[in-house]
Parts: C-alpha cells; sequence; structure tokens
C-alpha cells in the first residue's frame, strides 16, 4: 500500500505525546516516539529510506534514545504487525518545528501536524522536570519561554500543509478531532472514537492532578517575555 508521511511537533512539554497516543490508535497511521530523534539532533535531517520497514524497525546507532524498540514501548510490536496497511507513516520530533521547509524539501506532501499549549503549563512543566533528581532535564522558565517564543513564530511563518492543534480546545473542550481527521484526509472511525475518549480521560486524570509551581516572578518573567501576539493568532487561526 502506497504510504504519505506524516510529522508531529510543538514546543517540548505542549502535548505532542498526547496527540501521538491519538493518532498511532488509528491501526492507519504509524508514527515513531523520536524514532530519529537522536539523528535529528546531530543534524542528520530525515530522509524517506529511513521509514522504509525494515529501517524502521532496526535501530542503528545514532538513531534514537532506546535500542530496543518494542522494549521502550510496546507500541512498536502493534506497528510492525501493521505497517504493510498504515496510510501514513512518519515520527514525533517536537523540535521538527524548528525545520518545516527542510521537511517538506526531503518529504514533498508530506503532512505536519503542530500543537501548541498555554506558556504558563509549558513553563510548569519545564521547572518540574528539571527539579526532578531522576531527571537529566537541565531546561528552567527562561528556557521554556524561549522554546515556546521560537515554535510559535516556525508555525507561523511555515507556508506548507501544516495543521495547528490547539491543546486546550482539542482535550479540554473536546474540539477539533473532526478537523484533525479532514486534513489527514481520514474517516473518524469508531477505533478513533475510542482512542479520543480514553485520551479525554487520561487527560482530565492528569489535569486534576497538576501542580503548577510557579512563583510569583516566574509568573511575571512569563509575562513580560512570551510572544502572546503570536498566540493569540495561532488560536485563531486553529479555530478557522
Amino acid at each position: 500500500m502506497a504510504k504519505s508521511f506524516l510529522f508531529v511537533c510543538g514546543c517540548p512539554r505542549s502535548g505532542t505525546t498526547a496527540l501521538w497516543r491519538l493518532l498511532v490508535g488509528d491501526s492507519r497511521i504509524r508514527l515513531g516516539v523520536e524514532r530519529y530523534g537522536n539523528r535529528f539532533y546531530a543534524r542528520e535531517f530525515l530522509t524517506p529510506d529511513l521509514f522504509e520497514k525494515d529501517r524502521f524497525f532496526t535501530p542503528q546507532q545514532g538513531d534514537t534514545f532506546y535500542s530496543d524498540l518494542a522494549g521502550f514501548n510496546p507500541y512498536y510490536t502493534k506497528a510492525q504487525e501493521g505497517f504493510d496497511d498504515a496510510a501514513y507513516v512518519g515520527d514525533k520530533i517536537p523540535k521538527l518545528y524548528g525545520y518545516l521547509d527542510q521537511l517538506q524539501s526531503n518529504f514533498p506532501g508530506c503532512k505536519t501536524i503542530f500543537i501548541f499549549r498555554n506558556i504558563f503549563d509549558v513553563a510548569a512543566s519545564y521547572k518540574a522536570r528539571m527539579l526532578d533528581e531522576n531527571d537529566n532535564w537541565q531546561l528552567n522558565v527562561s528556557n521554556a519561554v524561549a522554546d515556546w517564543n521560537a515554535s510559535l513564530k516556525a508555525a507561523q511563518a511555515y507556508g506548507g500543509d501544516l495543521a495547528l492543534v490547539d491543546y486546550e480546545k482539542l482535550l479540554m473542550e473536546q474540539q477539533g478531532l473532526e478537523k484533525l481527521y479532514a486534513f489527514l484526509d481520514l474517516d473518524i472511525t469508531p477505533e478513533v472514537r475510542a482512542t479520543f475518549k480514553n485520551l479525554l480521560t487520561r487527560s482530565g486524570t492528569l489535569e486534576a492532578g497538576r501542580a503548577r509551581a510557579l512563583t510569583a516572578l516566574e509568573v511575571k518573567e512569563i509575562c513580560e517575555t512570551a510572544d502572546f501576539e503570536t498566540y493569540r493568532q495561532l488560536v485563531k487561526d486553529a479555530a478557522a
């Protein structure tokens, strides 16, 4: 079956993994979890041959931060079984947003989904990871704002085939699934509805227990430096 290419990106901690879970719950879509993350961050850019079945399921040194696909995420076993019949293949790498033109050049006609989220939750998540002694994350609130601003500007500037997904609109207000699937030229199957329902439940549970531990000075810094103008425009564009 002829396959199209699909990629997911967005500022880190903005819901790219949640969006990935929604998409791979659809048997017609097979996406990696930063399958080629290390190659990407080493500036060895993605090419179509990496998404041939044998290559995709055979990790090589320098590909990513995990060597055993199924050991890292059992999804890969399911993905391999249904790979031949998939309509889309691709990868989820948050900072692909900085290279959208190159992505389109290497994968003509590919579709890319950019998810964005409010800066306060993004910044709080950066901080929580930085404070976690078991996490080697070294990025703080200032880094969060810089990454968030850069991601929004990149999405706004890109003129290719890009779907904008508002995290809160999709997972809190439960709006936008139909538009997302229209972008993919796919119908919404009962399988997709069930995956979405489960994701909403998961998101609601996470939201109920979420701690936004930002100090007053950190909130002030965000208010002074975050690009709210571009954010508001993307919210409008995503809803249009």
